[in-house]
């Protein structure tokens, strides 16, 4: 089991359910859990301060949001990160800092013409990371989880990924589905 973890929140049913995914990873393991909140700044002349302000204070909100479900879910939060910039890339970054081993975080499920439109943080997370990604989504009845997907490449990050995969399967009594690419 992985000795730190990074919960990305934004404030969706789907980071809820996150959260009390991760704790329920942590739980026992003495693992270091780190929440980071991610905002981006709407790039508008006039308007810039007022908004850079407002976006700051909301991402706060959201950040101690996430922390609070953690709290709730009996899981004890290490550091919490507020950061300014592209959601994905600074969930990645903040990653590497920290030495994270796991990075779990929800999807809201755009959908094909919502990722076009807007993309999508998980996804960009799930491919430039180096390290294990656990996704959820489906809402509350999703955890714990039935069914666990993992991916093997053949890679050491794949190998990770697939004893972390294993590990949730054996604590939930949960079914592996292993693809190979």
């Amino acid at each position: 089991m992985p000795e730190k973890v990074l919960l990305a929140t934004d404030g969706s049913k789907d980071a809820a359910l996150a959260a009390r995914a991760t704790v329920d990873v942590c739980e026992g393991t003495g693992a270091e859990l780190h929440v980071v909140h991610v905002w981006y700044s709407v790039p508008t002349a006039r308007l810039r301060p007022f908004m850079r302000a407002e976006l700051k204070k909301l991402g706060n909100e959201l950040l101690e949001e996430g922390v609070k479900r953690v709290e709730d879910s009996g899981g004890l939060v290490s550091g919490a990160h507020l950061l300014e910039g592209r959601a994905a890339d600074e969930i990645l970054d903040l990653a590497g800092q920290i030495g994270a081993e796991l990075v779990v975080m929800g999807s809201r499920g755009l959908g094909p013409v919502g990722r076009i439109a807007l993309g999508s943080v998980s996804e960009t997370v799930i491919h430039h990371s180096r390290w294990p990604v656990l996704m959820l989504r489906g809402g509350e009845d999703s955890w714990p989880p039935e069914r666990v997907i993992f991916g093997d490449d053949g890679s050491e990050a794949a190998r990770a990924a697939g004893d972390l995969g294993a590990s949730i399967c054996g604590q939930h009594d949960a079914r592996g589905l292993v693809l190979h690419a």
